[in-house]
């Protein structure tokens, strides 16, 4: 046996200590000192950097031991801005809020709930950010706060730069937000095998083999600590199911097989109808393309499945999903006089991948 509690291993497990995030807990305090002295809420924050570098983690367990209730809200399960409200809304309220619900409504409902100082907390606000209403939204819960006799916090989470965030707000919602930001640098390989060794508790005997290797491959690739815990949890039950004792560096290259495999999988599973629409136009058309050429295949396809086509615009705000997600590669051309202009260069799925997630699932939703 390698592992004594998988408990320790598991995503949502919160370690009693964050190791080497000191100068951003240290900011989070420097932030929250007049909450300390003098009960105020002061500043809006926004906490960026890649993804598993311990943001949402850190926050939700600052807030808890401050002792101010929160709300959380992932933007990534409730991918539109009024989503997110309407989630807001009915935590607070704890009552089921109709999807015809006008904003406004919402709003009174949220500033009739809430009451001294209270926090909420918008995770993976990338998911959002394009959105139309995003600055409407942003607007309204910034303002909250403004009411004399209550004090609410806006706490946003992402893994976009501040520029990109306040390209999508108009300068009035800005300047009332009074942004605070804080950077989350992603860890380096000592860093990751700091982290994996605090899990100690969680083995007989420490792998130590299987966290200097998964250490060195993570840093060079993501620097995140939740894949490194993840490739560790799986290479030890790999190796447990071959009634290995220890975990070696075979066990690792399997196990991160798996986990890559598990995420592509997840990413297309998920992909909204218009996504699929756009990967089924890029995969019939000859690439390099400019999104506009992309642009007439899609039509194409949405006018022959019966789906209203969006806009320009809107497809090239799927185009940077799409490369976020690793799903296509693009390279800015300049053109001199002409400006510049996005290319796609390649499609990243093969045709069985292809087949399988996309054209299947528009087969049977069409």
């Amino acid at each position: 046996m390698i592992i004594k509690n998988i408990n320790i291993l598991k995503e949502d497990y919160i370690p009693p200590t964050f190791v080497h995030r000191d100068r951003e807990i240290a900011e989070l305090n420097r932030i929250f000192y007049v909450y300390r002295r003098y009960q105020t809420l002061t500043n809006n924050i926004y906490i960026y950097g890649p993804a598993g570098t311990g943001k949402t983690q850190i926050v939700l367990k600052y807030l808890r031991e401050l002792g101010l209730p929160y709300t959380y809200c992932s933007c990534r399960e409730y991918n539109t801005t009024y989503q997110v409200l309407k989630t807001i809304t009915e935590q607070l309220t704890g009552k089921q809020i109709p999807p015809n619900k006008p904003t406004h409504e919402c709003f009174s409902l949220i500033k009739e709930k809430i009451k001294d100082s209270y926090v909420l907390v918008l995770d993976d606000i990338q998911s959002v950010v394009r959105d139309s209403y995003f600055d409407k939204i942003i607007f309204g819960l910034s303002r909250i706060g403004w009411d004399i006799s209550k004090q609410c916090m806006l706490i946003m989470i992402g893994n976009i730069v501040p520029k990109d965030l306040k390209s999508n707000l108009a300068s009035h919602t800005l300047d009332g937000l009074k942004l605070r930001y804080i950077y989350f640098p992603k860890y380096n390989a000592e860093q990751l095998k700091d982290i994996l060794i605090g899990r100690e508790n969680a083995f007989y005997k420490l792998p130590v083999q299987a966290i200097n290797y998964i250490s060195a491959y993570v840093a060079q690739q993501w620097g995140s600590a939740r894949l490194a815990i993840d490739l560790l949890r799986e290479s030890c039950i790999l190796a447990e199911m071959m009634g290995k004792n220890d975990v070696d560096y075979k066990d690792v290259e399997k196990s991160i097989s798996i986990v890559e495999e598990k995420e592509l999988e997840d990413i297309l599973t998920n992909l909204p109808i218009q996504a699929l629409l756009v990967c089924e136009a890029i995969a019939n058309i000859s690439l390099p393309a400019t999104p506009s050429q992309i642009y007439g295949k899609y039509v194409e396809l949405c006018n022959k499945n019966g789906f209203r086509p969006l806009t320009l615009r809107r497809l090239s705000d799927i185009l940077c999903d799409l490369e976020g997600e690793g799903l296509i590669n693009t390279k800015i051309e300049f053109r001199g006089r002409y400006g510049r202009k996005k290319i796609v260069l390649n499609y990243c799925l093969d045709k069985e991948l292809h087949n399988k997630y996309i054209k299947n699932k528009l087969d049977f939703i069409t």
